[in-house]
């Protein structure tokens, strides 16, 4: 199922990339007023992540490689990417919520909706494609949109993956406790109606994902478990020390499989 695969528990982010995110973020205005408190408690809450996921890309990626990015409002690790020199093409199902800042910050995101279309790009085309925090959304064909990633992807190209950890200690817990995981169905298909699309249809483990992407036609060549407790008191103290010695109960992973072939 996986060769070579190294298990990591969670990092810091540089001081470099915490800058160059932060740097990122005050770039970045919605288009929309209604977004702008979305906006404001998106960026806080994900610096950290956004931060670890340009690290994780500096250590695999060499600078002026063409990578896809999969969803890629709102627009932080695109800007960041950016300013490093990559090679950026985002996709994202509703970037005229932000498309004043695209083209103040020069980028390029085309409207494209990943479970329904074909990408529009030629095959063997990209260096790597980015799917962070979009696996766990995917509700009606994930075999043809993770098939497209792989087509447009060079052969031995990357594909940089992250999604909430279903074997999390926080998600255990809940099981346990009150039968259930964080996903509320009903919130998230009524989302689905009222705004067009929809959080967390389900969450996964690493196992689960590996097998699905080795089907698809992709080797799982290493996976990080990420994030630690945010609470301030001796609880999240003890969380922290669990997720030193019990990595795989972090609450989020990242992945990176290879396209096989040379």
């Amino acid at each position: 199922m996986m060769k070579n695969n190294i298990q990591s528990e969670d990092m810091n982010p540089s001081q470099m990339s915490k800058k160059i995110i932060q740097e990122a973020i005050e770039k970045i205005k919605p288009d929309m007023d209604s977004l702008n408190q979305w906006y404001c408690q998106y960026s806080n809450g994900q610096k950290k992540r956004l931060s670890f996921d340009l690290d994780h890309l500096q250590h695999h990626v060499p600078i002026g490689s063409k990578i896809l990015e999969i969803g890629s409002i709102p627009l932080i690790l695109t800007t960041a990417m950016n300013q490093l020199g990559y090679k950026i093409q985002g996709v994202d199902i509703s970037p005229e919520r932000f498309q004043t800042a695209i083209n103040v910050n020069k980028l390029d995101v085309l409207k494209h909706d990943i479970e329904t279309e074909i990408l529009n790009f030629e095959s063997n085309n990209f260096d790597v494609v980015i799917f962070n925090e979009i696996f766990e959304h995917l509700r009606i064909n994930p075999i043809h949109t993770m098939n497209e990633m792989l087509r447009v992807l060079k052969p031995g190209g990357i594909l940089m993956l992250s999604t909430p950890n279903f074997m999390s200690l926080r998600n255990i817990k809940l099981l346990i406790q009150h039968n259930k995981c964080r996903a509320d169905i009903y919130t998230e298909y009524f989302r689905l109606q009222e705004i067009g699309h929809m959080g967390h249809v389900r969450l996964y483990t690493t196992a689960e994902v590996s097998i699905f992407l080795q089907k698809i036609g992709f080797e799982t060549t290493k996976i990080i478990f990420r994030g630690s407790s945010d609470k301030i008191s001796w609880k999240g103290v003890i969380e922290n020390r669990l997720f030193q010695v019990f990595p795989k109960l972090r609450p989020f992973f990242s992945l990176i499989a290879k396209k096989e072939g040379k």
